[in-house]
């Protein structure tokens, strides 16, 4: 404080600490907007990315459910059950069975596109029937589906159903899903035989993939990512997120938020990620307006501020500098108060009038001293008067003796 104010003047005492005190104040308010934008942002953001998550979650539900519904009633169709309960693989009633079984599915591909094939494999005979857009070779299926099948994961919580992600099918041309459901005999309890091969298009992401900057996928339970609006995800060895057992949340990773929801009744996990930069992207531009802003109010403030300061001050600049001129023994200068303050002018009236009445003080003084000498010098030659006659006489007196001794005869 001592190191700032010093021996100041008053309005450049005023100036700084009021500077200080607007600076700091508009700080404080820059601050507490900042921290209030992006505190709204992030709860924004939140809100936003648990409303698509709501979607997502409602969306994959029901297709995984009518997906589920499909695939159930294709196991329940009669020439199913008969094709994978017969033994025989040639003869005419198999070629009957297939023949009838084929063109069922046939009916579910073309009232499905979103189905790219369906295959029925038998549990007598190791035998399937397969109906797709494209012929069985160029799905290599034959190849790929003992070991696509064992690699695939439970889809429900309650229930046979598994899924398999990826484009082992369609390799480098499009992502698929693949579901694979055990057929059950509907005459005999948990008796298995055959299995239903389901391929299906992975769209429901790629329908959602007009969100902007944001990310959406679907995990597993351990976080692998299984189906994403971006590629490279698919890419990433590991999980992506350690969801900890939690039905939903957030979390910050790798300069990106990351909101998921487990889809209720299923074994997967919807993600949004949404990458801090796009948040801080519109708080900054915000910020910066609001920092333009502010420093415009703080250069007007403080502009204002010393014009009033120094406009304030010119009274109280009036006094100091009549106190100057008494220093240099100008008693006779006056201040002007017309264009003073009412509590200045007090001051200004008072100034002038007690040097007034010091003036009139001092020529008083200086009357009665005049007087004082004159009463001393009449005194003194008062004194010296008689002292001078006495002296005179005195020295007629022995002059006279001194005459009269001459004349006597002995001198």
């Amino acid at each position: 404080m001592k190191k700032w104010f010093g021996k100041k003047k008053l309005n450049e005492q005023l100036r700084i600490f009021f500077s200080i005190m607007i600076t700091g104040l508009m700080m404080l308010m820059l601050g507490i907007f900042t921290f209030s934008t992006i505190r709204s942002s992030y709860v924004e953001s939140e809100k936003q990315a648990g409303s698509q998550l709501d979607f997502m979650d409602s969306s994959y539900r029901t297709w995984l459910k009518s997906v589920n519904d499909l695939i159930v009633s294709v196991e329940m169709e009669n020439a199913v059950q008969k094709f994978c309960r017969f033994q025989a693989t040639d003869g005419i009633i198999y070629q009957e069975l297939y023949s009838d079984l084929a063109g069922k599915l046939d009916s579910y591909l073309y009232v499905n596109g979103d189905v790219n094939f369906i295959v029925v494999v038998s549990g007598a005979t190791g035998k399937y029937v397969f109906s797709g857009n494209q012929s069985m070779a160029a799905t290599k299926f034959e190849q790929i589906y003992e070991e696509n099948y064992a690699a695939s994961q439970k889809a429900k919580v309650n229930g046979t159903l598994s899924i398999k992600y990826g484009n082992e099918y369609y390799i480098k041309e499009k992502h698929t899903v693949t579901f694979y459901q055990p057929i059950y005999s509907v005459t005999e309890l948990d008796e298995q035989i055959g299995v239903i091969c389901m391929n299906l298009n992975d769209s429901m992401l790629m329908d959602m993939n007009d969100s902007g900057n944001i990310e959406l996928c679907m995990t597993d339970m351990e976080g692998n990512v299984l189906s994403s609006t971006d590629n490279e995800l698919l890419n990433i060895s590991g999980g992506l997120l350690d969801f900890h057992g939690q039905a939903e949340g957030m979390m910050n990773k790798v300069g990106k938020r990351y909101f998921f929801k487990r889809i209720q009744g299923w074994n997967f996990y919807v993600v949004s990620i949404v990458p801090l930069r796009e948040l801080y992207r519109s708080n900054m531009r915000v910020a910066v307006l609001v920092i333009i802003i502010t420093m415009s109010l703080l250069a007007v403030s403080l502009i204002i501020m010393r014009r009033m300061i120094n406009k304030s001050y010119v009274p109280l600049q009036k006094v100091v500098a009549a106190m100057d001129k008494v220093s240099e023994n100008r008693l006779d200068f006056r201040i002007e108060t017309a264009d003073m303050g009412e509590d200045f002018k007090k001051l200004g009236v008072g100034y002038n009038g007690m040097m007034d009445d010091i003036q009139q003080l001092m020529a008083e003084v200086v009357e009665e001293q005049r007087q004082t000498d004159q009463i001393r010098l009449n005194a003194l030659q008062s004194q010296i008067q008689p002292h001078f006659l006495y002296n005179t006489l005195d020295c007629i007196h022995w002059q006279a003796c001194a005459e009269e001794i001459r004349k006597l005869p002995n001198w």
